[in-house]
């Protein structure tokens, strides 16, 4: 691998006299002697075969070489401190980047406070924040794409790696638009027309039976196909409450209302610091929420 004669040192003095207009200046914040700055870029122009600075005049100014190599340089100096800083916390255990999946039904003005007491006080860990279908949110957990999901659907058969808290419940209601058939006949059958649908959402007795499942990405677009007319569908009451209020969707009467357990998961061990932040910020208000429902 080819060396370059540019360090990061020769890139801090030559960052300081950009900023400070003088070779002399740049010596006193850097704190050393003048001429040991003048040898750091004498040295790097000769090694370059350029020249950085104009030495005309009272004010060192950069040469168009010397503004790209300072520019370029910035970046470089930025990136290091990054790295070193990121170096330092994982080996205290925090880590880099955390991926956080929640399910597409999962309240997002929920998440919202929790993300934003993290960012005030770790605002140093990156956070990969994704919606995600029920299944979704499960698959990315064991593969290992997830580092924790929210609001995930509690499953028949755990995972034996998978260490769960209960978040409560969602209440989930029989929708459609109100020009739909269905609506307009209680006694109508849901197999005759279409589900709009996220992943295996439709109860298994029915399942089978329906003439086509249309398998939507996410609540905001089942939302959208239930309005326009397109089918029924199962949503949680705190989603579809609005669009009933203001009359674009009605509850059916076809079948009974589900409850539905909403649970946050992760890996065993649990490792790094930031994923303890939030499981421990979670089962705090897990706590708290049970208490005052007792």
């Amino acid at each position: 691998m080819p060396t370059t004669p540019i360090t990061l040192e020769a890139l801090q003095v030559l960052d300081a006299i950009a900023r400070r207009g003088s070779f002399a200046a740049a010596a006193s914040e850097l704190d050393k002697v003048p001429s040991a700055i003048s040898y750091t870029v004498r040295k790097l122009e000769q090694e370059l075969g350029i020249d950085l600075f104009n030495r005309d005049g009272h004010r060192a100014t950069l040469t168009p070489a010397g503004q790209l190599t300072l520019e370029q340089g910035r970046r470089i100096l930025e990136a290091a401190d990054e790295l070193t800083y990121a170096a330092r916390q994982l080996a205290q255990g925090w880590e880099q980047k955390l991926h956080i999946y929640y399910n597409t039904y999962f309240s997002i003005e929920s998440l919202l406070p929790l993300l934003k007491a993290f960012r005030a006080q770790h605002a140093h860990v990156e956070l990969s924040v994704q919606e995600a279908t029920g299944t979704q949110c499960w698959d990315a957990l064991l593969t290992e794409q997830a580092d924790l999901i929210l609001g995930a659907p509690q499953v028949t058969v755990l995972d034996s790696r998978v260490i769960t808290l209960e978040l409560g419940q969602l209440d989930f209601g029989l929708f459609a638009a109100p020009q739909h058939p269905l609506a307009q006949d209680p006694q109508a059958s849901l197999i005759a027309y279409d589900c709009m649908s996220l992943d295996k959402q439709v109860p298994t007795a029915i399942e089978n039976q329906l003439s086509a499942q249309v398998r939507l990405p996410n609540a905001n677009a089942q939302i959208a196909a239930l309005c326009a007319g397109l089918g029924w569908g199962w949503l949680p009451w705190t989603q579809a409450q609005a669009y009933v209020q203001r009359g674009d969707l009605v509850a059916l009467a076809q079948m009974a209302p589900l409850t539905q357990q909403i649970l946050a998961a992760w890996r065993r061990p649990q490792q790094g610091k930031a994923l303890s932040w939030w499981v421990e910020t979670l089962t705090q208000q897990a706590t708290k929420h049970a208490a005052s429902a007792a």
